[in-house]
């Protein structure tokens, strides 16, 4: 299930499934918004016939695609804090399946692992952050809302490594490509990590205005769309 259909988040808390052919709605699943969030959204994973998507409100739910029937719902983060500036816990970044694991992330809350079948919680970690999460060979990679990129490890939740040399960079959301985990920052380089443990085994500019999209990673290439509108297919080559 999930060939036929496209599946769309929008920030106003909904997930629609639309016919792939005439784009006609089969299913909304509506949930909340609170009174403040981050701007961005989620982005819906399709995966073993669920589709999966984290909403503003710090909730995550697996929908039967199909029929649009709530599989589970899970809360990542419960909104703490007096204001609504504290109480934010969104989920923009793009769960990640691997293992049979969904990982989930919240903006000021927590970074979990759940089994995807039913939603139960495997472990979680406090941590923050509003960027698209990566998975590599048994390893889960995040970004922090400092820049932080942090490695966990899939299945017991230990931190394997953490890189602290490019804070306040403004990094785009880490991608794993063979032995590598990449990012970019807002100075327009392409930094390229380690996955064994996290140090700097080479960067290149790849555009002066900066790169804050998602890269997307296939067949070995990395595909980078800069700010100024350029894109670039680089291979990792060891010297």
């Amino acid at each position: 299930g999930g060939a036929d259909l496209v599946f769309v988040q929008t920030e106003d808390g909904r997930l629609i499934a639309l016919e792939r052919t005439n784009g006609a709605v089969r299913w909304s699943y509506d949930n909340p918004v609170p009174v403040l969030t981050l701007r961005g959204t989620s982005m819906p994973v399709f995966g073993g016939g669920l589709v999966y998507a984290g909403f503003a409100n710090g909730m995550i739910a697996a929908i039967r695609a199909e029929t649009g029937e709530p599989v589970w719902e899970h809360r990542v983060m419960l909104p703490e804090g007096r204001s609504e500036l504290e109480r934010m816990v969104d989920i923009d970044s793009t769960p990640v399946l691997a293992g049979g694991l969904v990982f989930v992330v919240s903006y000021q809350g927590r970074l979990k692992a759940l089994r995807a079948t039913d939603g139960s919680l495997l472990w979680e970690q406090e941590l923050s952050s509003f960027l698209d999460l990566a998975a590599g060979f048994r390893q889960v990679f995040v970004v922090d809302q400092i820049d932080t990129v942090l490695a966990y490890d899939q299945q017991s939740a230990e931190r394997l490594w953490s890189q602290e040399g490019l804070l306040r960079r403004q990094l785009s959301s880490p991608v794993a490509l063979g032995e590598y985990v990449l990012v970019g920052d807002s100075e327009g380089y392409l930094h390229v990590l380690s996955q064994a443990n996290g140090e700097f085994v080479g960067r290149r500019r790849v555009d002066r205005k900066g790169v804050r999209s998602p890269m997307v990673a296939a067949d070995g290439v990395v595909y980078v769309l800069g700010n100024s509108g350029s894109l670039q297919a680089l291979e990792i080559k060891a010297r």
